[in-house]
């Protein structure tokens, strides 16, 4: 028998990897700024996933999921 975790275990970090701990540039903060931009995308795939578990998702919330897949899988998105 299969066992599917449950979206429980793939709860993105509640802190991103890879953060400046004391930015003191703007590069450093550009940084750190685009990592909590992916951080939130994470974060925005896991929630819609939570809240359609088990429902047909709208297509709206569809569009919003995909296009966020293919931002964090590097193919753009619309």
């Amino acid at each position: 028998m299969v066992e599917i975790p449950s979206l429980d275990n793939l709860r993105p970090p509640y802190l991103p990897e890879g953060l400046i701990d004391e930015p003191k540039t703007e590069k450093d903060i550009l940084h750190n700024s685009v990592v909590y931009e992916f951080a939130m995308y994470d974060w925005m795939v896991y929630s819609i996933a939570l809240e359609y578990r088990g429902k047909e998702m709208p297509e709206q919330a569809r569009k919003v999921f995909d296009g966020l897949q293919a931002i964090l899988k590097g193919e753009g998105g619309s």
